[in-house]
């Protein structure tokens, strides 16, 4: 990959910020971690920082686990949990780089279901913003709503109406991009095919018959899981069933 860099000093810096809310155990998996990274024994970073996602959730952390599965070259896993700090820190510009490149190499043409195109566009800078941000967003602009429809009451110029109107739009903008983010992000289930092929297959049953084949990287809805079997779904209709140790979810 053209780009695989460790993010070190950010999570040295992390776990300095939150110094108060995690244990000394987790710094000490971060450190770790760190240090057999950088000494090329990746797996034992690995290691290290998968025993510290047990602890806390950050869109650094799995950054650094998806370089390493990708040094381990394991690229669905890596791809896996890109798409975990994508939620996180959508905006991160090495993060966006290695999935543009590790998605270069997908070899099948299907695609995951996303919502309508047309609300996409309206949307447009949905995916290079995170929740919390379009969640705060909604919040000062309804403040500024309220404020200015206040402000109205007391004064006659139509300036401060028109405040209010133009906040109240913005407010139902980033209300309704937030809806879509928190859809995209928490009730969308997707994953991620780990292995070079899969068979998908008509029912959860190795005998069942084989509808098509998917490949290492291809990206999938969840319909639902049973038994250790995934029942998944593509934009273009196509759907089946795979082994749930074929792939991994996105959580």
């Amino acid at each position: 990959m053209k780009r695989i860099t460790l993010l070190l000093f950010l999570l040295l810096s992390f776990s300095s910020e939150v110094m108060g809310e995690v244990s000394n155990n987790f710094r000490e998996l971060l450190q770790q971690g760190n240090h057999k990274y950088l000494e090329g024994d990746f797996q034992e970073a690995l290691n290290f920082y998968l025993e510290g996602e047990k602890k806390i959730s950050n869109g650094y952390l799995y950054y650094n686990i998806g370089n390493c599965y990708y040094r381990l070259e394991q690229k669905g896993e890596a791809l896996a949990y890109y798409r975990k700090a994508e939620k996180l820190i959508p905006d991160f510009q090495d993060l966006q780089a290695n999935i543009g490149y590790i998605v270069d190499e997908k070899t099948d043409p299907v695609e995951v279901n996303k919502v309508d195109k047309w609300l996409k566009t309206l949307l447009f800078f949905n995916d290079s913003v995170s929740l919390a941000t379009l969640l705060t967003l909604s919040i000062v602009s309804l403040g500024l709503s309220l404020f200015f429809y206040v402000i109205r009451l007391f004064f006659t110029k139509k300036r401060f109406l028109w405040f209010s109107l133009s906040f109240t739009f913005l407010f139902i903008i980033f209300a309704a991009s937030s809806s879509l983010k928190y859809y995209e992000d928490y009730i969308l289930v997707s994953g991620v095919i780990t292995v070079k092929e899969v068979d998908v297959k008509s029912e959860r049953n190795e005998k069942a018959v084989t509808l098509f084949k998917l490949h290492q990287l291809t990206e999938f809805n969840l319909i639902s899981e049973s038994d250790g079997w995934f029942n998944i779904l593509f934009s273009n209709g196509k759907k089946g069933w795979i082994k749930a140790s074929e792939a991994i979810l996105i959580k």
